[in-house]
């Protein structure tokens, strides 16, 4: 793996910036990786991992670029549940860690750092330097994986009997004797207009 140096020049490019939430993500995909003895991430390893975010945030990113699991390799999920959190899989082990952020870890970073200007700059500054004690929560758990989820899988694609698009990875409903598409169904979150 590269150093944290490394991988926030890396994740500054990748986002845009650099700021605390980029930090706090680098921190917690090398914590992560290094807890489950994946090393070569981007390599020999990258078919191991699937990692689970909480959270649409800068820290996403950061893990994204530690971890090289993105979205369309199906290697990233996203859960919207608005925590600085993510969930790291060996899909190989079927071990799994999931490493959060402590609120308390902020008031730390103000005793570390008074000096530095603004919040952000505090929390960037501590952030590289605390004990991953202090800046996280981690605990094992375990992760129920389908093989519609798994990086790579090929699965039928069939065809909803409202709308008449395509629908991948068992992501149809079935009612009433019909196969729908998620927005058939009711889970739409766009609405439609009249053109």
């Amino acid at each position: 793996m590269k150093s944290l140096d490394e991988y926030l020049r890396d994740a500054e490019q990748a986002h845009g910036h650099l700021c605390a939430g980029q930090v706090l993500g680098v921190r917690m995909a090398m914590l992560g990786l290094a807890t489950l003895g994946i090393n070569d991430p981007h390599g020999k390893d990258s078919k191991r991992l699937v990692t689970f975010v909480e959270i649409d945030r800068c820290a996403t990113d950061a893990v994204g670029v530690v971890t090289g699991c993105r979205l369309g390799k199906r290697a990233l999920k996203f859960r919207d549940w608005g925590k600085i959190a993510a969930t790291f899989v060996d899909v190989t082990s079927g071990k799994a860690v999931r490493i959060a952020a402590k609120e308390s870890s902020k008031v730390l970073a103000d005793e570390m750092h008074p000096e530095a200007g603004d919040k952000n700059s505090r929390q960037m500054l501590a952030y590289r330097e605390m004990r991953d004690d202090d800046l996280f929560t981690t605990e094992w758990v375990k992760v129920e994986l389908p093989p519609e989820e798994f990086p790579g899988y090929k699965g039928e694609r069939i065809v909803c009997g409202l709308c008449g698009e395509g629908i991948n990875f068992r992501r149809e409903v079935r009612r009433d004797g019909k196969v729908l598409c998620r927005a058939c169904a009711g889970e739409r979150y766009y609405q439609q207009l009249d053109a």
